[in-house]
């Protein structure tokens, strides 16, 4: 699992994006998983949970080159499944 040198983990949008499957990279189960989420979708989202988040943009997936550009970092607090559900359910609110 990615961690920054600064203990921030990093959350790409491929680990909630329901167009994808596990083998491709995403991290949710399809039922906490939505269309296309993007990085500034997630930041809104980290941020709303107060986990400080930092926004980048410009950031490809290293080993997907098809998913959504950018990237979010969070500092660690929880481990990273609890993180990731939590933003997930924060994403599933925000997309209906």
């Amino acid at each position: 699992m990615a961690r920054n040198r600064d203990n921030r983990m990093v959350i790409w949008p491929l680990y909630y994006d329901s167009n994808f499957s596990r083998s491709q990279g995403r991290r949710m189960p399809q039922s906490l998983s939505v269309d296309r989420p993007t990085a500034e979708d997630i930041f809104s989202v980290c941020r709303k949970l107060g986990m400080s988040p930092e926004l980048q943009d410009e950031k490809n997936h290293p080993s997907n080159g098809e998913a959504e550009k950018g990237r979010v970092l969070v500092k660690a607090q929880k481990s990273k499944i609890s993180v990731l559900r939590e933003v997930a359910k924060g994403l599933l609110r925000k997309k209906k």
